[in-house]
């Protein structure tokens, strides 16, 4: 698999963001894998950790007040690729 297509191979949304009482992530996957949502904070703490199924959209929740104020990083890590976005929680 070629660098292009472990990039291309989730696709991440997550809204509303920024975010006050609970925020939702959506992933979609090009074939069906278990893989890691992991939420850090900024000094890498990890703060949540859910094993999802990417092979079709799954839409998860997460309570923003369980976190304090700041911006995190939400992970999604496969077998084979990984993707991470900003959220911002401001409760």
């Amino acid at each position: 698999m070629n660098v292009v297509n472990q990039i291309n191979k989730y696709q991440l949304d997550i809204y509303p963001n920024p975010a006050s009482r609970e925020f939702s992530v959506l992933v979609n996957g090009t074939g069906e894998e278990k893989a890691e949502l992991v939420i850090l904070d900024m000094m890498s703490k990890v703060m949540h950790r859910q094993t999802i199924l990417t092979g079709s959209p799954e839409k998860m929740n997460v309570d923003a007040l369980k976190l304090e104020k700041g911006i995190y990083i939400l992970q999604i890590l496969g077998k084979n690729a990984g993707l991470q976005k900003k959220i911002i929680v401001n409760p």
